[in-house]
């Protein structure tokens, strides 16, 4: 992927920097690998965000939870800094098409 043609920039922050509450509680929900590792990033204007997390130490999840908690899709990169760009492009796409989440 070009990380040059991203037109959003997202901020990702780590699971222990989350206030408990609701965001954290739908955030730990989205977890199946490691608290330890689990970064976010919320989406601008919805109640949607993606997820890294790592699974072992060269393979890491990638997630985008939808407005209700339910997993619109997922994947597996080497690395953090990939698993991010996929999770970064998984939102693009999403943005781009109103549909994809009903769709998916």
């Amino acid at each position: 992927m070009n990380t040059n043609s991203r037109s959003t920039e997202y901020s990702w922050r780590l699971f222990q920097d989350i206030p408990a509450g609701h965001e954290s509680a739908a955030v730990a929900s989205s977890c199946i690998f490691s608290m330890a590792t689990l970064q976010i990033a919320s989406v601008a204007g919805s109640c949607g965000f993606a997820i890294t997390e790592r699974r072992e130490p060269t393979l890491w999840r990638w997630a985008i939870v939808g407005p209700v908690g339910f997993l619109v899709e997922e994947g597996f990169e080497a690395s953090e800094d990939a698993a991010k760009g996929a999770a970064e492009e998984a939102l693009e796409l999403g943005r781009l098409s109103p549909n994809a989440a009903a769709t998916t």
